[in-house]
């Protein structure tokens, strides 16, 4: 997410970095220079640079910048366009190095000394900045045209040459940057068609320090680009049901529009709602019974050929009753009936209602049912649906588009969503978001649709109205992108984007509680010690009162020794305590006299058992003699009844 200035607001940050901060503006400039040469040093070696500058302060970065190029190496040539004399402040200080060299310096009087500069590497844009509030023509028109023609790279300070900062129109010509360096905050210029096309890749540079200064603070403008880190969702908790996550009406689809439908109800699934509730005609219910099988239908009694009936209207309450959010409008008609219905719709039922397509010409014929509107009212409105809704003209939202939206929510008390390339997120405060996410593929027939479903479904989950319309289009801008680099811009479809919806939500969902431990834990290791050169610590006394205590912290840390806590001891067994324990304090005589006699008794028990063994032992002893003495006897006898010959082997056992 950036902040995006004015011209003017950042006049104001530079003022006050300048006279608060006591930063001189030369040294604003300098670093201004070093972040644009270090974006092209980025990009290529010490090569041909032809740096062109103009006489205002944009004019000086160039030349600080072409400075600090020759000085590292560069091949540079400076032109100017303008007079001399018209140079002043900081440019003609950065200036006064140039005077005195003999060459590289061209001030040019004509278009046709164009037809003289070489070819170069690198071109550097510094003809017109910030505060460039006129059409360009003449001379610096040529220049603008001559640079457009480079097939090198181009790079831009501050702002394409030709764009206005504040509205990014071209103002008669402009420069096509391949990388735009942009300083402190991005401009709302960089981010609106077609200032953001021609700006190219954006760089944005600190060029001092604004600690303090509440211009930012009170800018009412952010821009979220692609993969914008913070555009996150949260995990959804376990012990959650489809109650937890919102319960959405949908009124959309007609005869011969039932697609609408399918598209809006199946992307607000997608973006998470609990339950989505469909109502519509027969035709179209039938349609999405087999393409929606997760949505709860319901069919609007009566009307000829599948178009609503005035009857429609009159069962929108006992609908809405229990729902979290509504959603109106895609493919639902033109009809008489349609525009009771949305009327009714509008008016009443306290809850967030996201309005779009044909309940939107609804509204651009009848004014007063804005007027009369109940809830928060979110209007999806393409710049021809606005200007019939605000009666300008298409050119006239397509010029300021971010002015018209702002002004539009705040007189109507709604929140805007004005589509297109840059998508304007504005609400009645005068606050607004320009979301840059999104494919070219996505410019076809149902788009809006999957859009409203989004933006409804989350704000049936919960979201306020603001925040719903924001994350909406984020995450279908997503999903078109994603779609689009899988299938290209040609061949995807409104229902491809509904299909990466989960892609786009999965990327952006962060575990709220893991993301901030990570950031802010810190592990605290105690040192290795080795174990042999422990030494037993001493016994502390517990401090008696809290100055004790505090003394004991003051001055080093130290580390306390506590004492094991001791546990109860069994009576019987405080005779093998060095102390007795508060618990036992004193043992009485007649528990030491038992105990005397157990030890007896043990004693007693012990001399008996060593006697019985020693007889046993002995018993087995002469057992063994006599089997030992009548073997020997069997011997000698068979000896005696063998002669000669010698006994035969006894086998023992």
């Amino acid at each position: 997410m950036h902040i995006a200035l004015t011209p003017a607001q950042m006049r104001a940050v530079d003022k006050y970095m300048i006279e608060q901060k006591k930063i001189p503006g030369i040294l604003l400039m300098e670093n201004a220079a070093y972040g644009v040469f270090d974006r092209i040093r980025e990009e290529t070696e010490p090569c041909s640079v032809q740096v062109f500058c103009g006489t205002g302060n944009n004019g000086g970065d160039g030349l600080a910048v072409a400075r600090i190029l020759l000085a590292n190496g560069y091949d540079v040539s400076v032109v100017m366009a303008g007079k001399e004399e018209e140079l002043s402040g900081d440019a003609q200080t950065n200036y006064a190095f140039f005077a005195t060299q003999d060459e590289g310096v061209l001030w040019l009087r004509d278009a046709t000394e164009l037809a003289s500069l070489d070819e170069v590497e690198v071109y550097v844009d510094a003809l017109f900045g910030t505060g460039l509030s006129r059409n360009v023509n003449g001379l610096h028109a040529d220049l603008i045209d001559y640079l457009n023609e480079r097939d090198a790279l181009v790079v831009s300070v501050d702002i394409p040459s030709g764009v206005n900062a504040q509205t990014g129109a071209v103002m008669g010509t402009a420069v096509r940057a391949d990388v735009t360096v942009t300083f402190q905050y991005p401009k709302i210029g960089h981010f609106m068609f077609p200032g953001r096309e021609y700006a190219g890749e954006l760089c944005v540079v600190q060029i001092g320090v604004d600690d303090g200064c509440d211009v930012p603070l009170q800018a009412n403008v952010c821009a979220y680009e692609s993969d914008d880190e913070d555009m996150c969702l949260g995990m959804r908790a376990l012990d959650t049901n489809k109650g937890s996550y919102g319960r959405l009406l949908m009124i959309a689809g007609s005869a011969g529009m039932a697609g609408a439908a399918v598209l809006c109800a199946r992307s607000a699934s997608r973006a998470g709602a609990g339950l989505v509730v469909a109502a519509s005609t027969e035709p179209v219910v039938n349609v999405l019974q087999n393409n929606v099988p997760e949505a709860v239908c319901h069919t609007f009694a009566g009307g000829l050929n599948g178009e609503l009936s005035g009857l429609a209207a009159a069962e929108v309450a006992g609908l809405i009753e229990g729902k979290t959010a509504l959603a109106i409008g895609p493919g639902l008609g033109r009809e008489r009936a349609a525009m009771e219905l949305v009327a009714e719709v509008v008016c009443n039922h306290d809850m967030i209602k996201v309005v779009d397509a044909d309940a939107l010409f609804a509204l651009s014929e009848d004014s007063g049912i804005l007027d009369d509107k109940s809830g928060d009212v979110i209007l999806t409105p393409h710049p021809k649906e606005f200007a019939a809704l605000s009666g300008m003209s298409v050119a006239q939202v397509k010029e300021n588009p971010l002015k018209c939206a702002v002004r539009f929510a705040m007189e109507h008390d709604v929140i805007v969503v004005l589509k297109g390339t840059t998508t304007v997120v504005a609400d009645p405060f005068g606050n607004a978001s320009l979301v840059c996410a999104g494919s070219p593929g996505m410019a076809k027939g149902g788009s809006g649709d999957v859009l409203t479903g989004v933006i409804a479904s989350f704000a049936a989950q919960g979201k306020d109205a603001y925040e719903a319309a924001l994350m909406g289009v984020y995450v279908a801008g997503m999903a078109g992108e994603y779609a689009a680099e899988e299938l290209g811009e040609y061949s995807m479809t409104p229902m491809d984007t509904v299909n990466h919806i989960g892609t786009a939500i999965e990327a952006m969902t962060v575990d709220y509680v893991e993301a901030d431990t990570v950031h802010r834990k810190e592990e605290i290791r105690e040192p290795e010690q080795d174990v042999r050169e422990i030494e037993e610590p001493e016994e502390t006394e517990e401090p008696e009162d809290e100055q004790e205590m505090e003394d004991l912290f003051a001055g080093e840390p130290k580390r306390i020794y506590e004492k094991p806590q001791e546990e109860d001891i069994p009576a019987f067994l405080e005779k093998y305590m060095d102390e007795p324990t508060t618990k036992h304090e004193k043992i009485t005589e007649e528990q030491i006299e038992l105990a005397r006699e157990e030890e007896e008794i043990e004693e007693e028990r012990e001399l008996l058992a060593d006697e019985t063994e020693e007889t046993e032992l002995a018993e087995v002893q002469d057992e063994e003699i006599e089997v030992t003495q009548e073997m020997q006897r069997e011997i000698l006898e068979e000896l005696k009844n063998t002669g000669d010959r010698p006994p035969s082997r006894r086998k023992i056992g």
